[in-house]
């Protein structure tokens, strides 16, 4: 039987035996390589990975393997996969990907197979066939993977082996394909923070800055990259970037602020995620005078972004006109209280923010109310959290 008979349907089925080869030994060098990241060009997610196909007579094929948003289970030409003619007579070289299962329609075979991106499923396997004929009598097989491979992939199998990065793999007639299954997992990369929040006392007395704390970040993968930021100009961050798991340094830029706590956020993006993780900053702030007395006036400036996303981060913007406690929570519209965001903070007279994570206070979405109460006044803004 030649090669250039096998049918579709046969090239689905385990090795073929050939007596013309039955002693001879095929190479196979595959090499994996290191960028196939996940990726989202033009609003499409893919992750390819690169295949290197050679014999030890020089000759070599690449192809291309993974999955795609835009991909279907037959020739997507957009995408790069193109049918290639009828496999040549078995005496000359020939490398092709081919469907593994009668559902995956290469026809004659591509250079290149993705599988479509399985939306709402972040951990599948999906296999892979390659087929392959050397070209002459006594060629060798090798299969080696790269040093690394890249994140999205948990394990990689050649022929039922499974293989860690750096391993290689031997392959021998009468098997005239090789079945690679890939399991992936795309859930998105994320960042935690320990602490998780940081709070700063200072008093009307202190003459230097505390020290700055340090926050230790730790990407979901050992080689995330990050990039970190604030919300107030009074909160300093020793850096703005990094790789890896890497300690933070926060601290405050002043001392002066408004009796009570003020706060602020920063910011945690990791590539490859849209959500940020919020480390809460607060400077808790103390006077040995504490004058009392009703604001003269009280209001509810701003609430921004609005609505807002659940698990974002909100900006509240109030007004207080003379020395005063203040109280801000959340209730919803039967008036049960849901969060307390500042409970008696003292305010001198002007214009203050806050900002609290919708997450962090555990508000589902819904409609709430924002109060802000201020010696027997109160003042009421609408919350929305979709």
């Amino acid at each position: 039987m030649t090669m250039k008979s096998i049918s579709q349907k046969a090239m689905a089925q385990a090795s073929i035996v050939r007596g013309a080869c039955s002693c001879a030994m095929l190479i196979v060098t595959s090499f994996l390589m290191m960028n196939g990241s996940l990726l989202a060009q033009a609003g499409a997610k893919h992750m390819s990975i690169p295949l290197e196909v050679s014999n030890n007579r020089g000759n070599t094929t690449s192809l291309r393997i993974g999955v795609h948003t835009m991909a279907t289970k037959g020739i997507d030409e957009a995408l790069g996969e193109r049918e290639l003619p009828p496999v040549p007579p078995t005496e000359v070289y020939d490398v092709r990907l081919i469907g593994p299962d009668p559902d995956i329609i290469l026809g004659e075979g591509s250079l290149v197979d993705l599988r479509p991106w399985r939306s709402g499923t972040a951990v599948f396997s999906e296999r892979y066939r390659i087929l392959y004929q050397p070209g002459g009598t006594w060629p060798s097989v090798s299969v080696r993977l790269p040093e690394a491979l890249p994140h999205g992939i948990t394990q990689l199998r050649i022929n039922g082996k499974a293989l860690a990065a750096g391993d290689s793999a031997v392959g021998l007639p009468p098997s005239v394909t090789m079945d690679i299954v890939v399991d992936f997992d795309l859930t998105p990369p994320h960042v935690t923070v320990s602490p998780s929040s940081l709070v700063f006392p200072v008093s009307d007395s202190d003459t230097a800055l505390p020290p700055a704390r340090n926050v230790r970040i730790t990407p979901s993968m050992d080689d995330g990259s990050w990039r970190a930021s604030a919300s107030e100009d009074w909160i300093s961050l020793d850096r703005t970037a990094g790789t890896g798991e890497a300690d933070l340094s926060v601290g405050i830029t002043r001392i002066t602020f408004a009796e009570g706590r003020s706060s602020g956020t920063v910011e945690i993006h990791i590539v490859g995620n849209s959500e940020p993780t919020i480390l809460p900053v607060h400077v808790d702030m103390t006077t040995a005078m504490q004058p009392v007395g009703a604001p003269a006036t009280l209001s509810l400036r701003s609430v921004s972004p609005h609505p807002v996303d659940a698990g974002h981060t909100v900006r509240v913007e109030y007004e207080t006109g003379v020395p005063g406690a203040v109280t801000l929570n959340v209730i919803d519209i039967l008036g049960r209280l849901h969060a307390t965001l500042m409970l008696g903070a003292f305010h001198y007279p002007g214009i203050h923010t806050l900002h609290f994570s919708t997450a962090a206070s555990q508000l589902t979405p819904g409609l709430y109310l924002l109060r802000l109460v201020a010696h027997q006044r109160i003042r009421i803004s609408p919350l929305i959290v979709k």
